[in-house]
């Protein structure tokens, strides 16, 4: 259950304050190595509205990422305080809807497979220039079998994200037991399904791109770097913004 901090011994809120604040040291440059964590760390790093970095460290492995909340809110999508915790307040039912973009996705690269696998050339293109010109190739059965892993595994991901409740709590979660912080699971869930929309979106782009005939296609580079962020970005901002209508729903309830 959720309580207030107010609630809690000196020694519980201590213990609490050094969890919530030690969040930053664990998205430093190396937070990305370290595979514990990483669903929220993905939530943590690709939208956090309240910031104006739109740089920040990689939720996995090295370099940077995005924070399509910061985009957001210079979009004019979404306010930066939105919400008091991002993604605590979001239905589940939210979740469950989310969890529909990557099996879509994954669905498109299976039917693409099946009806037009048997026509497509025996190789396919694997890796593209800057300027879209394919410059390696692979056998047609090692690019289905990749592009077809890349859809389904995430499709999986995101379906037990989003049969997963707000009650729910993992097996290593290292919150005592008898109190919750607001949105630590809701995180979780959130980063999951925006990391395998991501993924989904780059096997069905990929898929689609590998079917075409051979040729120079400079918008290839572009479709394969924004598709992902745009499935992803969609994905944390739909369950933002419902988010915040609960939460708002909420605080108007609790006024009467």
């Amino acid at each position: 259950m959720i309580i207030g901090l107010d609630r809690l011994s000196r020694r519980a809120r201590a213990a609490v304050d050094d969890y919530l604040g030690s969040a930053p040291r664990r998205r430093g440059p190396l937070a990305g190595f370290d595979p514990r964590g990483a669903a929220s760390r993905i939530a943590e790093s690709w939208w956090d509205p309240a910031s104006d970095r739109i740089f920040v460290p990689r939720a996995v492995g090295w370099g940077w990422d995005l924070n399509a909340g910061a985009i957001a809110v210079r979009l004019g999508l979404i306010e930066p305080d939105a919400e008091d915790v991002p993604f605590s307040n979001t239905p589940d039912a939210a979740f469950r809807a989310a969890a529909g973009v990557p099996v879509a996705l994954a669905g498109a690269v299976v039917a693409h497979y099946l009806v037009r696998g048997r026509s497509l050339p025996e190789r396919l293109p694997a890796h593209w220039s800057l300027t879209g010109v394919p410059d390696r190739f692979v056998s047609k059965r090692r690019a289905a079998a990749g592009d077809l892993a890349m859809a389904l595994i995430p499709a999986l991901v995101a379906v037990r994200a989003g049969r997963t409740t707000s009650a729910d709590r993992s097996a290593g979660d290292s919150i005592p037991a008898d109190y919750s912080i607001p949105g630590d699971h809701s995180t979780s869930r959130a980063g999951a399904l925006a990391g395998a929309s991501m993924i989904a979106a780059v096997a069905a782009v990929q898929t689609v791109v590998r079917s075409l005939p051979e040729g120079r296609r400079p918008w290839v580079p572009l479709a394969l770097l924004a598709a992902p962020g745009a499935a992803s970005g969609g994905v944390l901002l739909g369950l933002a913004w419902l988010g915040r209508n609960a939460e708002i729903r909420r605080d108007l309830g609790g006024a009467r």
